[in-house]
């Protein structure tokens, strides 16, 4: 039993997961109590496994979760719990290597005159592993300037490797769409051994250029010139696809570049361009390449990828992206120049078995305890203190130690179900039969009651996301003007996912272009991301039997338009009706379905009969029920619940964060990707980021510089987001 300072987690997502992970890890000791709502871990990243008869103890996420290779401090902790796992090697994600694999290809979807047109990129992979200890980013300006060369040269080189490419090549039409002495010297650097020296003088170039204002000027003058010669050479063949992508490629980075250097990003960091959209900001600096009204880089999936990847549309209206330009450059830099690895890491089960199991397993015997079913419902300070916490028990447990223990086998790796483990709950049959939701604010029953400092608690991590605040932490918000500015203005979205378990496999289906592809920007539908996750069949329990056995698991997720808001005075609040999750989930199964009546068939075109809608026979069904409706009994989720909606990084707002010791109370620190974090945005690595600020803000550790991407490209700013 624990004597030390006494620590009161609220939330078991990656935020104050991550937090326990480093104080259960310090060399001070530390008595730590994590209270969750419902029976998991995970928060937004929480899945469960479906142990409902004829489910095959499916997979069910909250959406299409992935790890990237830039995730340095996310995988430092996991490679860490793996480690002290000490799974037998055979065993079902043995190793962290076995829990994650690469996965270097990507397809966005490009709309070009009526027709939607995958376009593959596959990113160049490197001998590097993420989560090295002593891991940091480049530190020189022109680091950066050679990856972004090196990214584009590889890209180019793609576009010459297909049968097209190889045509030109003997018909001698130029592969790249210049002309002239610049078209040739251009030309002998991507096709030609060239371009190593090329690269090497390059950074030598950046080196001096970044340093000497005037060299900038003639640089960026020379470049422009440059880019209106391409453009010259281009903007008549834009109806062919190889040199339309370049074209596209070319102005991207041609922005990007030109606006990183005149904006001194170097010097002033990016958090002051946050007061800009991305697009506004972007627009300012690329090659103007609008034909017939149609501005071809800006609404090209190149430029709208970030959006999609962060669901940044206001309201889930996806007429209405709006994300902060410097966090949308920061990541942009960290996700095209900075893995480790591959681009991308997939998980080789559900995100709760993955990442969750092994963090809780591992924390539970380092000491740390688990209070599940655990409702917070204020947060009373006195004196910059807080002083008491209102805590919801929203059950009582039968078990013989009285505690909760939520994880079940599936062939032999330790998982969350998708419901309560009824049986270890008082009363558990009937409230099954009545259908509770342990995960919703409003569930029925349970008694409250108070924590109090010195007593239960002696500090508190306020680990919640922060759409959720103003429904459980209402005292706190009405005595913090800051918090009260934080809430109001870092605005949430709601999501929508949907799974599929199919007879046929992706290439069956008729996705000819690749295997098991990560995919998004596909405006048919809100759904507008999609992924092959065939790979986590053998991780599910399915029937060897013909017709009852998936070859293929297809996800669907995107943003969900919203319900309205009504200010209160701790924050903006919906009624109880728009947080219910089963209308969330019909909400989601009709997004779907609209999808899979009209749209479906640019995507799988064998899978749809001769009207165009999807062929319903090629999905699972229950055993024996072949009159029941088996695009029903696939899953669906809308993310209604306040706590599981994304964190959105709105031009003009990120002056309203604070850091996670910035709370002005002086026991209380926040976790989580809505705090300021130096990511800033919402994704694993940004939650961990300032789960570990967090910790260290109780503990002095870890340092702040062995966080990986803490101070990257940070800057002080006013209250209006402006550099001070």
């Amino acid at each position: 039993m624990s004597n030390g300072k006494k620590i009161a987690v609220l939330g078991g997502g990656l935020g104050g997961m991550s937090c326990a992970w480093e104080l259960a890890h310090a060399p001070e000791d530390y008595d730590i109590t994590v209270y969750q709502l419902g029976w998991r871990l995970g928060g937004k990243g929480a899945s469960g496994r479906n142990l409902a008869k004829g489910k095959g103890k499916r997979i069910e996420e909250h959406g299409i979760h992935v790890f990237s290779g830039l995730y340095d401090n996310a995988f430092r902790m996991m490679r860490g719990a793996y480690d002290e796992l000490e799974r037998a090697p055979d065993a079902p994600l043995g190793t962290w290597l076995d829990a994650f694999k690469p996965h270097n290809v990507m397809v966005v979807e490009e709309e070009w005159k009526g027709e939607w047109l995958p376009w593959i990129v596959e990113t160049p992979v490197n001998e590097e592993l993420p989560g090295e200890d002593g891991a940091s980013l480049f530190l020189d300006p022109s680091d950066y300037v050679y990856e972004a060369l090196y990214m584009f040269r590889g890209f180019l080189r793609q576009g010459r490797a297909g049968a097209k490419g190889e045509e030109r090549d003997k018909t001698g039409e130029p592969i790249l769409p210049i002309r002239g002495v610049i078209g040739k010297t251009i030309g002998r650097w991507f096709n030609r051994d060239a371009a190593e020296l090329f690269l090497f003088f390059a950074r030598l170039f950046a080196k001096i250029v970044l340093r000497i204002p005037l060299l900038q000027a003639i640089f960026l003058w020379v470049l422009k010139l440059v880019i209106q010669h391409i453009w010259a050479g281009v903007k008549d063949r834009l109806d062919e696809t190889e040199v339309r992508r370049f074209w596209l490629a070319l102005n991207f980075l041609y922005g990007n570049t030109v606006g990183s250097i005149k904006c001194n990003i170097f010097e002033h960091g990016v958090d002051h361009l946050d007061q800009y959209d991305y697009l506004e900001w972007l627009g300012k600096y690329i090659l103007d390449d609008t034909v017939d009204g149609h501005p071809v880089t800006l609404s090209s999936p190149i430029a709208m990828f970030i959006y999609d990847a962060e669901f940044a549309y206001v309201g889930g209206d996806d007429q209405k992206p709006n994300i902060g330009a410097g966090s949308a450059l920061r990541t942009i830099l960290r996700m095209g120049l900075t893995w480790k690895g591959s681009l991308l890491w997939e998980m080789q089960a559900g995100m709760g078995d993955t990442i969750f199991g092994p963090l809780y397993e591992v924390l539970k015997k380092r000491g740390v305890k688990f209070e599940f079913f655990h409702q917070l419902t204020d947060v009373r300070v006195e004196n910059d203190e807080v002083i008491e916490l209102d805590i919801k028990s929203q059950v009582e447990l039968i078990t013989d130690d009285g505690q909760y223990h939520p994880l079940v086998d599936v062939n032999g790796l330790p998982c969350w179900p998708s419901e309560p483990l009824w049986d270890q709950l008082k009363d558990g049959a009937a409230l099954k039969a009545q259908g509770v939701d342990f995960e919703s604010y409003f569930a029925p029953g349970g008694t409250t009651k108070t924590l109090k400092k010195g007593d239960q608690f002696d500090e508190v991590v306020l680990a919640l996301s922060i759409g959720g605040l103003p429904y459980c932490a209402g005292s706190l918000i009405e005595a913090s003007d800051e918090l009260k500015d934080m809430v109001d203005n870092v605005q949430t979205v709601r999501t929508q996912s949907a799974q599929f378990w199919c007879k046929p496999t992706t290439y069956e289906l008729g996705w000819e272009t690749m295997g098991g592809p990560i995919f998004s920007c596909f405006g048919k539908s809100l759904m507008n991301s999609w992924a092959d996750f065939s790979h986590l069949i053998s991780r599910e329990s399915w029937p060897p039997e013909k017709g009852n056995y998936p070859t293929s698991i297809q996800y669907w997720c995107g943003p969900m338009l919203d319900d309205p808001f009504y200010q209160t005075p701790a924050g903006p609040m919906q009624k109880p009706e728009y947080l219910d999750e089963a209308r969330g989930a019909k909400l989601a199964e009709e997004t779907a379905l609209a999808l899979f009546t009209d749209g479906i068939g640019w995507v799988w075109p064998r899978s749809v009969r001769a009207n165009g809608e999807f062929d319903m026979s090629l999905l699972i069904n229950e055993p024996n029920q072949s009159n029941a409706d088996p695009f029903g009994q696939q899953f669906f989720r809308g993310n209604v619940t306040p706590t599981e909606r994304f964190v959105l990084t709105l031009a003009g707002t990120l002056q309203y964060r604070r850091y996670p010791d910035q709370t002005g109370f002086e026991n209380l620190v926040f976790a989580g990707d809505w705090t300021r974090n130096d990511f800033n945005i919402g994704n694993v690595e940004a939650s961990v980021m300032s789960g570990m600020l967090a910790a260290n803000a109780i503990s002095g550790l870890p340092n702040k510089k062995d966080i990986v991407g803490f101070g990257f490209l940070s800057g002080n700013l006013d209250t209006q987001g402006k550099s001070l």
